[in-house]
């Protein structure tokens, strides 16, 4: 599998950072205590990004139950040359998870995307749906979270998680 480096760093596991490692201005010394390494900031690469052009997209969907356990059990798994391209916390109505999940084929995922916060995640790279395949997989499966089924479907729900449904509900993945 070729591998793409970038600006951004080398997988997608390197781009979610606990809030005490990101050192950046907006997180005070007071927010840094109260959070620690609990909560994590996803640093990703932005839709703007031309280096991605073109580049193989995925979505994944992670469930309510599994938003704080997700960067260690399917990001982390993803390997390199796999790039988060945006995140965005969502909480879905019955309408709208049966919208978005439609090539979804297990109705338990449908039901437990309406249990909470979901957290929506695009990810590129060569060999990105595979590689979100495997590592949801690898991650609890259909029990913590979606992934796209073939590339026309990654293509749908990007487009419909993050550019149609602008009224989310939060601006970060922690509570």
């Amino acid at each position: 599998m070729e591998t793409t480096e970038s600006a951004y760093g080398g997988q997608a596991s390197d781009l979610m950072k606990p809030l005490s490692a990101v050192g950046a201005s907006f997180v005070s010394k007071e927010e840094d205590e109260a959070h620690s390494d609990t909560e994590v900031v996803p640093l990703t690469v932005g839709v703007g990004s031309k280096e991605f052009e073109g580049k193989e997209r995925a979505f994944i969907l992670v469930l309510p139950s599994a938003v704080d356990e997700a960067p260690q059990t399917i990001f982390s798994k993803l390997g390199a040359g796999i790039h988060l391209i945006q995140t965005k916390q969502l909480k879905l109505t019955t309408q709208k998870a049966k919208q978005l999940l439609q090539k979804c084929t297990n109705p338990a995922i449908s039901a437990a995307a309406t249990n909470g916060m979901c957290v929506g995640v695009e990810v590129a790279g060569t060999g990105a749906l595979a590689a979100a395949q495997s590592a949801v997989a690898a991650g609890g499966g259909d029990s913590k979270a979606y992934v796209s089924l073939d590339p026309q479907a990654a293509a749908y729900e990007n487009n419909l998680f993050f550019e149609q449904w602008r009224d989310f509900a939060g601006t970060s993945v922690t509570k």
